[in-house]
């Protein structure tokens, strides 16, 4: 990473444009703007940053980039724990799998669940998502991973991903979301 200081990233509106835009790919390795950019996410999504920020929640589970206005496939996270460090994930993409890892599975499952989101604020829905998926992304270092997650971090990762591909939960295109409130 460069020795540039962190900034804090202000959140997009929803109305922005940014947000319903498939972000750009991202290549290895690092340039120094990506990698500066990085190092602001990782400092704007801790919980002080996200209220100096007058962000409409108090913490956060991942945040994308387009989010913050940048329109590339990165989002940072914390596979859904509160007790780890969150870390950058690049060029994500996810399949909903079953219990034995095949997606054309016929036993692949949904669930639905309660979400909040940063980029439709004051409002949470009832989003159908998968239970179990294949992940692939990039860390920082550019290695590709290979993983199945399930359960919230499987929802965490499907939530962030769709931020990077253009989707907002409440899509009404996307179908995912039953109920808002």
């Amino acid at each position: 990473m460069t020795c540039k200081q962190p900034t804090l990233l202000k959140l997009e509106p929803y109305e922005s444009e940014t947000l319903s835009k498939v972000g750009e790919a991202i290549s290895f390795p690092l340039n120094e703007e990506i990698q500066h950019l990085v190092k602001s996410m990782l400092f704007s999504v801790l919980d002080e940053q996200l209220a100096a920020a007058g962000a409409p929640w108090p913490s956060a589970a991942g945040m994308a980039a387009p989010q913050w206005g940048h329109c590339v496939q990165l989002f940072v996270w914390k596979q859904g724990r509160q007790d780890v460090e969150f870390e950058a994930i690049f060029n994500p993409h996810y399949v909903g799998v079953g219990a034995d890892d095949n997606s054309d599975d016929e036993n692949v499952e949904e669930d639905l669940h309660e979400e909040g989101c940063f980029s439709v604020p004051g409002k949470r829905g009832i989003v159908r998502r998968f239970k179990r998926i294949r992940v692939t992304f990039q860390r920082a270092d550019g290695t590709t991973v290979e993983q199945v997650l399930e359960g919230w971090p499987a929802r965490v990762f499907q939530h962030e991903c769709d931020h990077v591909h253009g989707r907002l939960y409440d899509n009404s295109a996307a179908g995912r979301c039953t109920e808002i409130h």
